[in-house]
């Protein structure tokens, strides 16, 4: 189907006297819109043949086989969840400010209102180490957009899954055996969904000396890598999982209703 054929088809639906014409106009201005302000950003259409979204859009409902079908995959255009560069940035930011900062206090045992609960703030900082647990996440702009320093080389747990060496780690990333030695570790993703990488990731972590506290701070995270994410907290002492945005069942479409 072309983007034509789709705006035709679109304008039919929106015309007619069902009782869905209302939600079907109320979803083409939202896309419509998003599709000025928010839907360029998607990166994987950067490269390729793929198009912009409209083209894309009507690719999809295209492929479907019957007027009813094509309608329903529309109608689900407006669940559609979507997180942009500015959306994320803001996550990357207060990631730092509100949970790492928060766990850094309740981990060094800070006064909220100390007289010197800045410096030591401070110091917990460089007292941590900030990893990534796959390259999606981009730990350069993290440091960068938080004005962290002098925080060293970047890491990141996939490229390690296999043949970890945990003296190189802790020689390298924590500092071990240096006037200056690392006691906490964080681990960055900005979007988990079963798990799966993240689990291994922080086994591998909470496997290291118990002295380093151990924190997982995913951006996004559904509720499968949620749940593994607590199950991990309670096998570990040392571990804490918080979350910047957790989604909930109900916001994805299941074999099964959701209420």
């Amino acid at each position: 189907m072309t983007t034509e054929e789709l705006r035709q088809l679109l304008a039919d639906w929106c015309q007619s006297q069902s009782d869905l014409s209302a939600d079907l106009s109320d979803i083409k201005s939202l896309t419509d819109f998003l599709d000025r302000v928010l839907y360029k950003e998607y990166e994987p259409a950067d490269v390729g043949a793929q198009g912009e979204f409209a083209t894309r859009l009507a690719r999809w409902i295209g492929s479907a086989e019957s007027d009813d079908d094509m309608r329903s995959l529309y109608l689900l255009v407006g669940r559609l969840v979507f997180f942009g560069r500015e959306q994320m940035k803001a996550g990357y930011r207060t990631a730092y400010s509100r949970n790492i900062a928060r766990w850094l206090m309740e981990t060094e045992g800070l006064p909220f209102f100390g007289h010197d609960t800045e410096t030591r703030a401070i110091a917990a900082v460089a007292r941590t180490a900030f990893t990534e647990i796959t390259d999606s996440f981009r730990l350069g702009d993290f440091i960068r957009w938080n004005n962290i320093e002098g925080h060293g080389p970047r890491y990141t747990w996939e490229q390690h899954l296999v043949g970890w060496d945990p003296a190189a780690f802790a020689r390298d990333i924590m500092r071990e055996n240096t006037t200056g030695p690392r006691r906490n570790l964080v681990l960055m993703e900005d979007f988990i969904g079963s798990g799966n990488q993240m689990a291994r990731a922080v086994e591998m972590a909470c496997s290291l000396p118990a002295a380093y506290n151990v924190l997982l701070c995913p951006i996004i995270i559904c509720p499968d890598g949620a749940v593994r994410a607590r199950g991990l907290e309670v096998r570990y002492p040392q571990f804490k999982y918080s979350p910047v945005m957790e989604l909930p069942e109900s916001a994805f479409i299941a074999e099964n209703a959701v209420p």
